[in-house]
């Protein structure tokens, strides 16, 4: 299962206005349905909030390693959740673009880009290079019917947490 922190829930569809290889010290503004999307040096924003997903990638160079905060509010919420008797623990958390790219290549020599791109993110594409993103518990099936899964989707923004990708999504 995948968490992430200061994250938007934003299905997002990228404007033909937007070209992502534009000049990275330039920033520009784009109003999507009642969402700003904004990008400064390569870097794109929604509502102020940065996002990489499937429509919005990451320079190879941004490398901010793990988010402390997030890392700290995480541990909290593994605190929280052993309190009451859950497991929860990290998987996965920050990964580099070169990172991103070995795993993606490898789930590609795996399955093929069709199943690959369905259960990994392109190098760039991934929340995980933000170090905000965290997989948890590792597992292949589904999550949310089990404690675990069910304890994060009722306390993990108690925390600053989303579930990043819910069942259907």
């Amino acid at each position: 299962s995948n968490i992430d922190s200061k994250a938007d829930n934003l299905d997002q569809n990228k404007s033909d206005k937007q070209d992502s290889s534009s000049a990275k010290s330039e920033s520009s503004i784009i109003q999507e349905s009642e969402h700003k999307i904004e990008t400064i040096d390569g870097i794109t924003y929604a509502d102020g909030i940065l996002i990489a997903n499937k429509s919005y990638n990451l320079p190879e160079d941004y490398d901010p390693g793990l988010n402390d905060e997030a890392f700290q509010a995480f541990n909290e919420m593994i605190s929280g959740a052993s309190k009451d008797g859950i497991s929860i623990y990290l998987c996965s958390g920050y990964r580099s673009y070169q990172d991103q790219q070995f795993q993606y290549n490898e789930h590609v020599q795996e399955r093929g880009v069709d199943e690959a791109d369905k259960v990994s993110a392109r190098p760039g594409h991934s929340e995980h290079q933000t170090g905000l993103a965290f997989d948890v518990n590792c597992t292949e099936y589904s999550f949310a019917d089990t404690a675990e899964g069910k304890w994060l989707a009722e306390h993990c923004s108690e925390y600053g947490f989303i579930i990043r990708y819910p069942e259907g999504k």
